[in-house]
């Protein structure tokens, strides 16, 4: 990881990801096989200008190795991109997707938890200026959001499903559920969490 952060350019949530994926602490990978390998090739061609490691040559024995990093990290993508974990109106969610169960996707949140953790403490001793960048996508990956979601979630009791539904109806941060009514937030969260939710504002 600290070989990596010293060469790092432009990143973005995949740069990171897709560094902790090639750890051994990330292992098993998830697999590449015949029915998605070109398709993950291709996916990587998109992206490959944001990984960090240089991709090896397909003639080289860790490309497989690579490929599959790449896989999982694609997963945890979807999943900070609020993708639903199971099948919602006959669309895939996460679990077909990647034909993971879902002991193994929690698991390997845990992982990446910490290896998160990690990286923004080793970014702290090498002088990398990642550290913000990488404690936001911590934040994402513990909750599954997008960006726009990240104020919301700091509060007690408000996980991706409540904080979707405060930002569809117009609260989009935590400034705003100030000045929201009490009224329109028990319609969204009930009358308990909405309670909850203002006593927090009001410390």
């Amino acid at each position: 990881i600290i070989n990596q952060l010293k060469i790092a350019g432009d990143t973005e949530p995949i740069s990171f990801l897709h560094l902790i994926c090639r750890t051994s602490e990330m292992r098993p990978l998830l697999r590449i096989n015949a029915g998605n390998f070109a398709d993950i090739e291709m996916q990587m061609a998109k992206t490959t200008n944001k990984l960090i490691e240089p991709e090896p040559s397909p003639f080289d024995l860790d490309y497989e190795d690579y490929l599959a990093a790449f896989r999982t990290s694609l997963m945890f993508r979807d999943w900070i991109n609020e993708t639903p974990e199971g099948k919602i109106d006959r669309k895939p969610g996460i679990f077909e997707i990647y034909r993971v169960a879902p002991g193994t996707l929690r698991q390997k949140l845990v992982n990446a938890d910490w290896l998160l953790y990690a990286t923004s403490e080793l970014c702290r001793l090498v002088g990398v200026d990642k550290v913000s960048e990488i404690k936001e996508l911590r934040l994402r990956m513990k909750h599954g959001i997008k960006p726009e979601l990240v104020d919301l979630v700091k509060l007690r009791g408000i996980g991706r499903i409540r904080a979707r539904m405060l930002y569809s109806r117009g609260i989009k941060k935590r400034s705003d559920l100030k000045r929201a009514e009490l009224k329109k937030l028990k319609s969204i969260l009930g009358d308990k969490m909405a309670e909850k939710i203002i006593n927090q504002l009001e410390f």
